[in-house]
């Protein structure tokens, strides 16, 4: 059986200058409830998260923040699917022409 949507993408450019990271996370990842705290992770516990491990590489940054949310979660069912991906993007050196 085939559902038909009717989709609508936004196409966004960045202007990238510097080193940039992109975070792209799920909302299973704020929806999850702690063992200890009988409330969601939330929006402003993953940012505090980036705020703690900001010095760290990319890799420890992601190993970091996915131990702290294990800590958080403990023993209490995950209620979501949790997907957290970070990007590191970098200017390009050389100069390039857009390509259509």
């Amino acid at each position: 059986l085939s559902h038909k949507r009717n989709l609508i993408f936004t196409e966004y450019e960045l202007d990238i200058t510097e080193e940039m990271i992109l975070y792209f996370v799920t909302d299973g990842l704020y929806d999850q409830v702690g063992a200890k705290k009988e409330f969601p992770f939330g929006k402003s516990g993953f940012k505090e998260l980036l705020v703690k491990y900001q010095d760290k590489n990319l890799a420890e940054q992601v190993d970091s923040i996915y131990e702290d949310i294990e800590k958080y979660q403990g023993k209490a069912e995950r209620v979501d699917d949790v997907t957290f991906i970070a990007l590191k993007v970098e200017p390009s050196k050389e100069s390039t022409k857009d390509i259509e």
